[in-house]
């Protein structure tokens, strides 16, 4: 009995490690990034595990008087962690709308809140900053 009593606590902190170490992205976040012409650009990302949500939120194009239909499209997303410690996002735009770009995010851990990396998929690589929401 007392082995019991020693191992549980030991086998819910391991747990605890565990579960933290395989989902660190959970959650809600914001991203960040400079598009086009030195306009701020900001999305949702909502993840659980390998898979969930981006999404754009909408804005005006300047001198276009038009909106992006890709924009403001909920698009599934799948994470793949990779070797460096960094991990990749994909947004599947193209499942969402025909003609829509798929976007992928290369980013690393700053903090438990922040991380940092390029957003591609657009016309050129573009620094990113994700935060925890």
């Amino acid at each position: 009995m007392h082995r019991l009593l020693v191992l549980l606590p030991a086998l819910w902190i391991a747990g605890a490690a565990f579960s933290q170490a395989s989902a660190p992205l959970d959650g809600k976040w914001s991203v960040k990034w400079t598009g086009a012409g030195g306009n701020e650009r900001e999305a949702e990302l909502e993840l659980k595990g390998d898979a969930g949500f981006y999404k754009i939120f909408q804005r005006q194009v300047r001198g276009r008087g038009k909106l992006d239909p890709c924009d403001e499209l909920r698009a599934p997303v799948v994470v793949e962690p990779a070797a460096d410690g960094q991990v990749t996002i994909t947004a599947r735009y193209s499942q969402s709308l025909t003609g829509c770009q798929d976007r992928t995010i290369k980013a690393g851990r700053v903090d438990d809140r922040t991380f940092k990396g390029t957003l591609s998929g657009t016309s050129e690589a573009t620094p990113v900053v994700l935060t925890r929401q």
